[in-house]
């Protein structure tokens, strides 16, 4: 059948969580696609043999239209539709049904005789797998001791007798780490057991090639501070990463050389683990909207992924089951976010059709109360001239 055929023959519907059904009028067809890889690189053979997996869940950004005298009644009853966490269900044209969930909602009503709503679905499957319940704390939270257990030994195992050069990339990363860290401090209590951290790894340092033990155990109590005190998750998901990129440019340099790299391996291995660990521990509130999780997984997964290329690249054997250790945390933790993602809130952004003021919308979108304004206020960056009136054309986000 031809797209034109297709475009004539089937009709676009929106079958939301609420069982209603729309026929919105749309424009655009994109799909974004991302697949889950793997890469092998065999001695002795050149290039590197990339085995393509199950693809991920696709993401489709939309433009609908709701058009003449009930445009705006359609639009808001759409809207009202997709507070409804349940999954939608799209007969598309070109892409036939898919089931899926809204990561955010603009609409605007700004243009006279239009309604014209545009955002990005994220297509989900109808099961989640595996079946079995598995508590993702307790699990993560035991898989996080044993990962930092065999970590260590690695370090120890592989670095039998370390060299003098060892010294300052070991101390460059304790003093990187606690930079980095120092910015989440928002405690005196906090202040003290970081500083404590530091000088703890900072003199084990001196003594690492008498003593590689000390050494490793002390840098894992350091990489391991985030999950120690309370700051919000952004906040903490900066610092680690920036930390990760700290150990990628200390490392894994023009002068890289298998201490180093086993260092880096060993240190990287506790970071996403220690990341990991902080992602599935969080309070689902801690999550502002639904695209925050999504944001969070991203990062995640990319990290991990450029810590597997970076040892693929230069060639380097990963410990078989500190790798399998690791590998089975992130996975862990990513279908975990998955599944907080699609209980998160939903972003909404309005395009105001006339001039307003921030106590009606308030109550409009989250009900009477102080708490409510202040919070709209917050989200939206009211400035003081906006407290006596919104203008037309001003957008404005609430999260349902």
């Amino acid at each position: 059948m031809s797209w034109l055929t297709k475009l004539n023959d089937i009709k676009l519907s929106i079958t939301t969580g609420d069982g209603k059904i729309y026929y919105p009028l749309w424009k655009n067809a994109i799909k974004n696609i991302e697949y889950n890889t793997e890469a092998f690189e065999f001695v002795g053979i050149p290039g590197t043999y990339v085995e393509r997996k199950e693809h991920k869940s696709n993401q489709y950004p939309i433009l609908l239209y709701f058009q003449g005298e009930s445009c705006i009644d359609e639009s808001e009853a759409f809207e009202l539709s997709a507070q409804d966490k349940r999954a939608w269900v799209i007969s598309h044209p070109f892409y036939g049904e898919i089931t899926v969930q809204p990561l955010n909602l603009s609409i605007d009503n700004s243009d006279y005789n239009i309604s014209r709503i545009t955002g990005t679905v994220w297509e989900t499957i109808d099961q989640k797998y595996p079946d079995d319940v598995i508590n993702s704390q307790k699990e993560i939270d035991l898989k996080k001791s044993e990962i930092d257990i065999e970590s260590q030994a690695v370090f120890v195992d592989n670095i039998e007798t370390p060299s003098p050069e060892i010294i300052e990339p070991a101390n460059n990363s304790i003093l990187r780490t606690g930079r980095n860290y120092n910015v989440l401090i928002q405690t005196e209590s906090d202040a003290t057991l970081l500083k404590d951290r530091i000088r703890s790894a900072s003199a084990s340092v001196q003594e690492i090639i008498s003593n590689t033990t000390r050494y490793i155990s002390q840098a894992n109590d350091l990489i391991n501070f985030p999950f120690l005190i309370v700051q919000n998750i952004n906040q903490k998901v900066d610092q680690m990463i920036n930390t990760f990129n700290d150990f990628t440019s200390i490392f894994l340099g023009d002068d890289t050389d298998n201490e180093k790299q086993i260092m880096y391996e060993s240190q990287s291995t506790m970071l996403l683990s220690e990341l990991s660990h902080n992602l599935i521990n969080t309070n689902i509130n801690d999550y502002d909207k639904r695209s925050d999780v999504i944001d969070v997984i991203s990062t995640l997964s990319d990290a991990y992924e450029l810590f597997l290329k970076n040892l693929d690249d230069l060639g380097y054997v990963q410990d078989k089951e500190l790798s399998k250790q690791l590998d089975y945390i992130i996975n862990i933790t990513l279908s975990s976010l998955y599944d907080v993602a699609f209980e998160s809130k939903q972003e909404r952004n309005v395009i105001l059709d006339k001039d307003n003021n921030i106590i009606v919308l308030a109550h409009r979108y989250y009900g009477t109360g102080d708490d409510n304004l202040n919070k709209f206020i917050k989200q939206n960056n009211i400035s003081l001239r906006e407290y006596l009136g919104l203008q037309k054309g001003r957008e404005i986000t609430y999260f349902v």
